[in-house]
């Protein structure tokens, strides 16, 4: 709920794609040796593809820095801290997406190769900018359109300062008195 929609949607994308391209054919190739088939893994290779090796050194990377909240005996208190050291993994899953989105329309619409990068970006970037302009100075936390925005969070429960940063307006007002 607190990562804009576009970034989930890319990171979920990327993951699933990733998988079925660098972890499923190895497995099937195993699963076809072990069963007495000769199955070498077949993975048509691009070269703007993430490395084979990529995907499991990045979905190792996001397990280790989640596993340990994992545990129902975890306390957990803000949440921030806990999931803040995998959102670069998380993040390389989604920019792998946005990637290979360009790389397709690139290709597609070759006379919009120069524009697709930009025209692309500018659709991914757009929601969450205005996200942030909208909650400036003030926006402490983030609910995307997935949970209904700032108003839905609030409908179900979710803080919407952190810290105490937003009695920050009243300081003034204080002082004064």
């Amino acid at each position: 709920a607190t990562v804009p929609a576009v970034t989930l949607v890319a990171f979920a994308v990327g993951l699933i794609a990733s998988l079925r391209r660098d972890v499923l054919p190895p497995l099937q190739a195993l699963r076809k040796r072990l069963s007495g088939s000769d199955g070498a893994p077949s993975r048509a290779n691009d070269a703007a593809d993430i490395d084979v090796a990529t995907t499991p050194l990045w979905i190792i990377c996001l397990a280790v820095q989640y596993a340990a909240w994992l545990r129902p005996t975890t306390p957990i208190f803000g949440g921030t801290k806990h999931w803040m050291p995998m959102m670069p993994f998380f993040c390389l899953f989604a920019a792998w997406t946005v990637d290979r989105a360009i790389a397709a329309t690139q290709k597609s619409w070759p006379h919009l190769a120069r524009f697709a990068p930009v025209a692309i970006w500018s659709l991914v970037l757009i929601g969450p900018l205005y996200d942030t302009i909208r909650t400036h100075p003030f926006g402490h936390t983030y609910f995307n359109t997935l949970i209904g925005g700032h108003q839905g969070g609030a409908a179900h429960g979710m803080p919407r300062t952190f810290w105490g940063g937003g009695a920050r307006a009243l300081l003034p007002i204080l002082n004064d008195r």
